[in-house]
């Protein structure tokens, strides 16, 4: 069974390159977009298997703009074009770590072979941002990838837009935008794709749409696609019990005993520094 790992990262060289070291098996194909705002030359290892996106491949991907669906896009492009069958997709970031060894990982697959993983905001969560959040994301227009200098202009070409409010998406549904899907449902996605355009260009211009469209476009076909929406085999702590800059939570080594008991096959989020005792002891469960 092949496995394409789609990478997206932006920072952080080294960790990518350790990533890339777990994952390497040759059944394990990895790509690699790396945001062209970044130089690529730092991130680059010369591995069997592993491919880089280069040139008009590369996305300025902007937080929360429709450019992290055409970076994602791209990566499965380039999967589906290098001549190899593959089984299974998954899209990580350059801060998500494996949890398993590759033998475990695989095995998981060959047991679960045809099953996919995309994880949607649970029922009473999304009944409750119905009413607030996923229209505030969808209604006005967000110009997170419009180049717009000065930034005052931006401002103010937003306002003018926003005068009038979008409609609101009917059928909306949200989730984690990192996914594990079989080959059947990009074999779908890829064939559909002229039956939903319209979908993805009214997604561009709202906000974090990759967290939105593909539960959306996908929402009807779940039980025929056979798509598992409790778990995207992602552990992420998005209400941590200790003080957090940010979310969700870097990961640190004493996360490690609910990491490795949560049955999940990543981790995020994770740095090469803050992290480093996690990754070493998530290193040597791999090996055991």
């Amino acid at each position: 069974m092949n496995h394409a790992f789609l990478i997206m990262a932006h920072d952080e060289p080294e960790l990518l390159k350790r990533i890339v070291n777990r994952l390497v098996a040759p059944n394990h194909y990895i790509f690699i977009h790396i945001d062209c705002k970044s130089p690529i030359y730092p991130f680059e290892c010369q591995m069997h298997n592993v491919y880089y996106l280069y040139g008009k491949q590369r996305v300025n991907v902007i937080w929360g703009g429709f450019s992290q669906l055409k970076a994602e896009f791209q990566l499965i492009k380039a999967a589906l074009n290098c001549g190899i069958d593959m089984d299974y997709f998954h899209l990580i970031s350059g801060h998500d770590y494996p949890i398993v060894s590759n033998t475990s990982f695989d095995v998981f697959f060959e047991n679960n072979k045809g099953k996919s993983f995309l994880y949607y905001d649970k029922e009473d969560e999304a009944i409750l941002w119905r009413q607030e959040k996923y229209p505030r994301r969808v209604c006005p227009y967000y110009l997170y990838d419009v180049n717009i200098k000065p930034m005052l202009l931006k401002r103010i070409v937003s306002k003018i837009l926003n005068i009038k409010k979008r409609s609101y998406i009917e059928n909306l549904y949200a989730g984690w935008n990192w996914f594990s899907f079989h080959k059947t449902v990009i074999s779908w996605l890829m064939s559909h794709r002229q039956h939903y355009i319209s979908m993805e260009k009214r997604f561009r211009y709202t906000s974090c749409s990759d967290e939105m469209f593909f539960q959306t476009i996908l929402h009807p076909f779940v039980e025929q696609l056979d798509i598992e929406t409790t778990s995207s085999l992602r552990y992420i702590d998005w209400h941590p019990k200790r003080q957090a800059k940010s979310l969700p939570l870097i990961l640190e080594l004493c996360d490690y005993d609910e990491i490795i008991q949560s049955g999940m096959l990543f981790c995020r989020k994770v740095n090469h520094s803050q992290s480093a005792e996690l990754l070493n002891k998530l290193d040597a469960f791999a090996k055991n």
